[in-house]
């Protein structure tokens, strides 16, 4: 009786042994099928936000080219002295008094760019675009800003409207990575692009941008 019980024992045991490996390994299976899954369909809902946000770079440069080209019919110079001015430190920036960050966009332009009548062209319509669009796309994306490599940006960022007076005069646009990302040396097929993870010293909040 107690070699049969011993024996016994060790069946027993082995089997339970035997059932607990075959029990973690189908776990085991099931718990990477369902993250697999979770990645996957997370992967498509994340993608979705970079696929419209590509969607809207499409539209505005569209819209843009439009208005670039299309007459001017107010005078550019009393339009732009009544909502932006020259600082002490040389930048361009918005009027205080005339200035509402949640529905404004801000306006930074170096301190050594000639501002002509073409700047200030170009200024007024994407002032306009970027508060226009920018408003429109704030449940999505958190800012909408237009650069130019005369080192002026025009941005829509109602959460963060100091950004422009934040900006100091020292600040060089062409040297961040949200302006070279897209340039012709890093991006010669022209094309939505993103940047990585980096931080925004004036904001002092890490972003993605495209």
């Amino acid at each position: 009786l107690l070699k049969v019980g011993t024996w016994i024992a060790v069946v027993v045991i082995l089997t339970a042994t035997l059932c607990y490996f075959l029990i973690a390994a189908q776990f085991e299976q099931q718990t990477l099928k369902r993250l697999e899954n979770y990645v996957t369909e997370r992967g498509q809902r994340e993608n979705e936000i970079f696929a419209l946000a590509k969607d809207n770079h499409a539209l505005l440069k569209t819209v843009l080219m439009e208005q670039l080209q299309s007459p001017f019919n107010i005078d550019p110079n009393s339009a732009f002295d009544y909502l932006f001015q020259r600082d002490s430190d040389g930048v361009t920036r918005n009027r205080p008094e005339r200035f509402d960050g949640t529905k404004q966009s801000c306006v930074y332009i170096g301190k050594s760019l000639p501002i002509t009548d073409e700047i200030k062209r170009q200024v007024l319509f994407f002032y306009q675009l970027t508060t226009q669009y920018g408003m429109a796309w704030q449940n999505r994306f958190v800012d909408t800003y237009i650069i130019t490599p005369e080192n002026l940006v025009v941005l829509y960022w109602p959460s963060n409207s100091k950004w422009c007076n934040n900006a100091d005069a020292h600040l060089n646009l062409l040297e961040e990575e949200f302006f070279w990302v897209s340039d012709k040396q890093h991006d010669p097929a022209r094309t939505t692009t993103w940047t990585g993870v980096y931080y925004d010293h004036v904001a002092k909040k890490w972003l993605v941008s495209g």
